[in-house]
């Protein structure tokens, strides 16, 4: 991926962002990224990417565990946009996370992100400000942005994602969407057993009421690692209707919950 988007590291990039960065913005960015133990805002292990909080988001260091978490290089990420972890269907949760960071307050989510291997990582990321003087003192925004592996590397481990007091289910993030597993909240709410469900897709408490395509709409966004949201008509076990709001957010590799 690296290579498609940079020829080498002075070529232009449609990532790019083409402004160069102020030296007290850099040098603010690399003490950032050094250890507490030094002063710094990264603990052990840590990957860690520090950006302008202003749009396009450039990117200005990032440290080693960065590189090995998602195989990008100093010469490949230095200046370039922080869209290069992003597509367009998880741009909004970066923003919305970068909102909070710039109103002073550290957000964290969980997204599927872009690496340079050409595949997706599922990580839980936390933006929080980083403020330093500028030369022309004013306070430039910047954001530090930790992450690590939303399934903690563990192959085939996923997160626990089902709370027993919340009506949710879990299912896995490719058509038709089988369902993994279920809370005892959403089975108390549906009137059927995890038993009953399990390998089956929520077509099950759906019915002629249902908004087929804000379902289907709801069920490609958690696919893709976004937060879903949908309001429709689902049905429990005794065919009786009722108007129900769903969210959807990841949970683990591959799958997603969806919550009522």
């Amino acid at each position: 991926m690296c290579d498609r988007m940079c020829a080498d590291a002075t070529a232009s990039c449609t990532h790019h962002t083409g402004a160069a960065s102020s030296a007290a913005s850099v040098a603010a960015a690399r003490r950032a990224l050094e250890p507490v133990s030094r002063g710094g805002r990264v603990q052990h292990n840590e990957a860690c990417l520090v950006a302008k909080a202003s749009h396009p988001h450039e990117c200005l260091a990032g440290n080693a565990a960065f590189t090995e978490l998602t195989g990008f290089r100093t010469e490949h990420f230095e200046g370039m946009a922080l869209k290069m972890l992003q597509d367009a269907s998880t741009r909004a949760a970066w923003e919305s996370a970068i909102g909070a960071a710039l109103k002073g307050s550290a957000h964290e989510f969980q997204v599927q992100c872009n690496t340079a291997r050409s595949k997706q990582l599922l990580l839980r990321v936390r933006a929080a400000p980083l403020q330093h003087p500028g030369e022309d003192g004013e306070q430039p925004g910047l954001i530090v942005l930790t992450m690590a592996r939303a399934d903690d590397g563990k192959a085939g481990g996923a997160p626990p994602c089902v709370d027993e007091t919340r009506a949710r289910a879990v299912v896995k993030n490719k058509a038709p969407f089988h369902v993994e597993s279920v809370s005892a909240g959403w089975a108390s709410m549906y009137g059927v057993s995890e038993a009953a469900v399990l390998g089956r897709s929520l077509k099950v408490v759906q019915g002629p009421g249902t908004d087929m395509r804000a379902a289907k709409q709801l069920m490609e966004a958690g696919a893709q690692g976004a937060k879903g949201q949908a309001t429709f008509v689902t049905y429990n076990v005794d065919g009786k209707r009722f108007w129900s709001h769903h969210t959807t957010s990841p949970c683990g590799p591959n799958s997603f919950a969806v919550e009522v």
